[in-house]
């Protein structure tokens, strides 16, 4: 919205110049966009623009997206790091706030379902490394329990897919990758 509002700063400026009743319903209100609200709406936008490509990489109707959603989490987190820091006030404080909210629903291990872990694992350009990675940069003081439960209910999973299929206790899985790289996963 920012962005479609930022197009029209000119028409503002014309508008506010050549028609004096819109110019005088503009000032019974908050008043004509200024120069300083233009350049803030410019910083916004820019801050929020990350947000808005995220939202829409994880609200896919089409695609697949659960493996997606733990990255998600972990660039949320990330921006929100660098934005605490970034010596603005104004998105300084927009990231206090922000950060609330992202703690209230993500902050906490207990708010993450261990699917989204495990979709992880089984996204073959991910693995149990990434899952590793991700819960040390989200999670730093909890990560070996969370690791060892999400590796604990892998292999739970692992398990009763091999006694359901009658496989035994080894399983290889080629997948062809980009490039004609071959990966292959093997439990057991």
């Amino acid at each position: 919205m920012l962005k479609v509002a930022e197009k029209y700063e000119h028409a503002f400026d014309s508008y506010a110049r050549d028609d004096h009743s819109f110019f005088l319903d503009l000032t019974a209100g908050d008043g004509v966009p200024t120069f300083d609200d233009w350049e803030n709406v410019q910083r916004i936008a820019k801050i929020l623009e990350p947000f808005y490509d995220l939202t829409l990489k994880v609200s896919r109707s089409l695609d697949v997206t659960s493996h997606l959603f733990f990255e998600i989490l972990m660039d949320i987190h990330s921006l929100l790091d660098g934005w605490a820091n970034c010596g603005d006030l104004d998105i300084i404080s927009m990231a206090s706030k922000m950060r609330d909210k992202y703690n209230k629903y993500w902050g906490d291990t207990k708010n993450i379902n261990f699917l989204v872990y495990l979709a992880i694992i089984l996204d073959l350009r991910r693995k149990m490394e990434f899952v590793k990675f991700g819960v040390s940069l989200l999670f730093p003081i909890v990560e070996n329990e969370v690791v060892n439960m999400t590796e604990k209910e892998f292999r739970c999973l692992f398990d009763e897919y091999s006694s359901i299929s009658g496989r035994g206790d080894r399983i290889d899985v080629l997948h062809h990758g980009l490039g004609g790289t071959i990966s292959v996963l093997s439990f057991g």
